[in-house]
């Protein structure tokens, strides 16, 4: 595979820009669509509290391990594979490059619809498994069977979100949320008042608007503009121990930590329904959408530092990736630190 001029300018700043000045250009936009992600999810829960009811925030709070669980699942491939692109890009193994990506392709599609499948099957039992009660299981049921199509699509455009600000867009990759956020902004409304579908028509604003994330970053892999891009040949798609298996164990670790996540979430939401009943977990669930836009930060920060290390690594150039991380382990630092601090006072 020949890089095109345009591309390779692009990651060639990786290896040869100030790592400040890297930083900043990759993890700004990084930043900024992680904290309109959250926004957006706040917004929601005010349109459902208003429209719905208590009980239905309830309920939505019950479906957050659930989608915390199907995030993990995609991180595996989404966090493992970007960060392998990235190492091979700086090795400037270009095939295997691309081969990292068509293999994606493969694992996040057979890995989704396991999961999704296990989701229809044994949705009541899960739910119930982690803490619905008799008011809200009809609420978190109605949303979690209307929002499965939104997780594929959702799964879609998160993993190959990554995949592109590794490939050198940032910016482009920030367009990918900021798009399914603008949509989701506009249709919720729409559906849960104007067409009066409840908690459902939330969950079908979602589906629509992640459907149109997940078209917009993936027309950027198909398109044969694009010098890293989806292949049209059989051979790229097979999948090889030595494509799969880094990508899943550098994948493990974050999509790990999302399921412990989950699991939390699942103790936390039991333990307050049985000291404090469904308006405990509800009004857990308005804090968590709340605290959630501090670690957006922080995420969106190692986002941006994700390719630069993983490109600088494949290059040889360690000391730009030590630069790199302890920068941002710096930024990352003051950040959570003044927002502690702001928040107590």
């Amino acid at each position: 595979m020949k890089m095109s001029g345009n591309d390779a300018s692009k990651l060639r700043e990786l290896s040869e820009s100030p790592a400040g000045r890297l930083l900043w250009r990759y993890s700004l936009p990084a930043v900024v669509g992680m904290l309109v992600m959250s926004l957006y999810n706040i917004i929601d829960r005010i349109f459902i509290g208003q429209g719905v009811g208590p009980e239905a925030i309830a309920g939505l709070a019950i479906t957050f391990p659930v989608m915390n669980l199907s995030a993990a699942l995609g991180v595996l491939i989404g966090a493992g594979g970007s960060a392998r692109l990235s190492i091979l890009l700086g090795a400037k193994n270009y095939d295997d490059a691309r081969r990292t990506l068509c293999s994606s392709l493969i694992l996040l599609m057979a890995i989704v619809c396991c999961y999704l499948c296990c989701f229809a099957i044994f949705i009541d039992k899960i739910l119930i498994a982690f803490g619905a009660s008799e008011v809200t299981l009809p609420y978190a049921r109605e949303f979690m069977l209307y929002i499965l199509p939104g997780m594929f699509m959702t799964n879609f455009a998160f993993t190959f979100n990554n995949f592109m600000r590794a490939s050198g867009y940032p910016v482009k990759a920030m367009l990918t949320m900021l798009i399914g956020a603008g949509c989701n902004l506009v249709l919720a409304p729409i559906f849960i008042f104007y067409l009066k579908l409840g908690i459902k028509g939330a969950a079908i604003a979602t589906d629509i608007s992640m459907m149109i994330s997940a078209f917009f970053v993936l027309s950027h892999f198909f398109s044969r503009k694009s010098t890293l891009h989806f292949s049209g040949s059989r051979e790229m798609y097979r999948l090889k121990a030595k494509i799969v298996l880094p990508v899943l164990s550098i994948g493990a670790a974050p999509s790990v930590v999302n399921a412990a996540a989950c699991f939390i979430n699942v103790i936390i939401n039991k333990s307050l329904y049985f000291h404090g009943g469904d308006m405990a977990v509800a009004a857990a669930g308005i804090f968590t959408s709340y605290t959630s836009m501090m670690t957006m930060v922080v995420v969106g920060i190692c986002q941006g530092m994700q390719p630069i290390i993983g490109y600088n690594y494949g290059a040889g150039r360690l000391d730009r990736l030590r630069r790199t991380f302890w920068l941002a382990v710096g930024v990352s630092t003051v950040i959570v630190t003044t927002g502690q601090t702001i928040g107590l006072l």
